[in-house]
């Protein structure tokens, strides 16, 4: 059994094209030209409109029909409507163009191998996956030629067992990006052509990047592939309390920071900056408390609260070793991921391997 043979196990065995509890990977990748289609081991495909396709059965698999604007319109329409676990297919050759973000809110697959999704306007995303259990392949997803877009590809915050095999990405910001601590997420024989970063990955857990390429460009500051903590704005630093307010900071105990400032910022003396603390204590949705090491009490202190001009933040730190496996080719890009860090490389980098445990 070649490696192409192998098992593909998906959400938690059950695979999300057949319904059984494993499918063959070639089933699912293997010839996806137009020619081919009849050859998937995929329930018959439904060649009806999108709206007849929003009560098919939960498994089915939809075709793209049309092309440009009007197939963006129905490839938008079938993700909003299709029942978990449903497969949309883009036939090779397509050009989509949407009119708004593609958005992939329930487990589905999307293949789209020789097809491309363009944006036809300036938001942020292309396309932007909300759920678990997502599988995109093969398809081209590239930002708008006229103002470039942000992110080809922004997966959410918290989300997991997302998989993109040979997407390719083009003429955004960023191919890839990933919010706070998105989990399972591989990146598998990935082309990530882009403007400033191949992938900025926020937090991950657990997740791969495995024979992906990155083109970014060389003149722009790039980091082909950036691992990176998330910065939250502080408002109030209080000594009665011994809290930290920070809205929306999305904190766990144990997790480690760092705080910035700017201007004439002044903190407890207690507290300093650009020094590593933890996340412990009272932890709400707006506040937290402070230990200096893993596990240890919450920190008090005295005198003034947060006070002075200018602005306060606090940087989470990526705590160890978060992507387990990592072989990327750099094209351009000044820096390489190593063991979940950043490594600087000087120079031009025509081609570059890097291995990376």
């Amino acid at each position: 059994m070649d490696q192409e043979d192998k098992k593909f196990e998906w959400q938690g065995e059950k695979d999300l094209v057949s319904g059984k509890s494993t499918v063959s990977r070639r089933h699912l990748i293997g010839g996806l030209g137009l020619a081919a289609l009849s050859l998937l081991a995929l329930p018959p495909l439904a060649h009806t409109s999108p709206v007849e396709a929003m009560s098919g059965p939960a498994g089915g698999a939809y075709v793209v029909q049309s092309d440009g604007a009007d197939g963006g319109a129905e490839l938008i329409q079938l993700l909003q409507n299709l029942p978990a676990g449903g497969v949309v297919i883009v036939p090779f050759g397509t050009q989509l163009v949407c009119s708004s973000t593609v958005v992939i809110s329930s487990p589905v697959v999307l293949v789209g191998y020789g097809a491309a999704l363009q944006a036809g306007h300036t938001q942020q995303n292309v396309l932007s996956i909300q759920s678990d259990d997502v599988f995109v392949y093969g398809l081209k997803v590239a930002g708008n030629p006229l103002q470039a877009n942000e992110n080809a590809v922004s997966v959410a915050a918290g989300k997991g067992r997302i998989t993109l095999e040979h997407v390719t990405t083009a003429g955004c910001l960023i191919g890839v990006s990933s919010a706070r601590r998105a989990h399972h997420l591989k990146l598998e024989g990935c082309v990530l052509n882009s403007s400033v970063h191949g992938a900025v990955l926020r937090l991950p857990e657990h997740s791969t990047v495995d024979g992906c390429t990155v083109n970014d460009h060389p003149g722009s500051g790039a980091t082909g592939i950036r691992i990176q903590g998330e910065e939250k704005t502080v408002t109030a630093i209080t000594t009665s309390s011994s809290s930290v307010t920070s809205a929306g900071h999305q904190l766990r105990a144990g997790d480690k920071i760092r705080f910035y400032a700017e201007g004439t910022v002044v903190l407890p003396d207690e507290i300093k900056l650009d020094t590593v603390y933890y996340a412990a204590g009272t932890i709400g949705a707006d506040q937290f408390q402070l230990s200096a090491y893993p596990g240890g009490p919450p920190l008090t202190w005295t005198g003034q609260n947060l006070s002075g001009s200018g602005s306060c933040r606090h940087r989470s730190v990526q705590p160890g070793k978060k992507i387990v496996r990592a072989s990327v080719l750099l094209q351009h890009g000044t820096a390489l991921l190593q063991q979940g860090r950043i490594r600087p490389v000087r120079g031009s980098l025509p081609e570059r391997n890097a291995q990376l445990g």
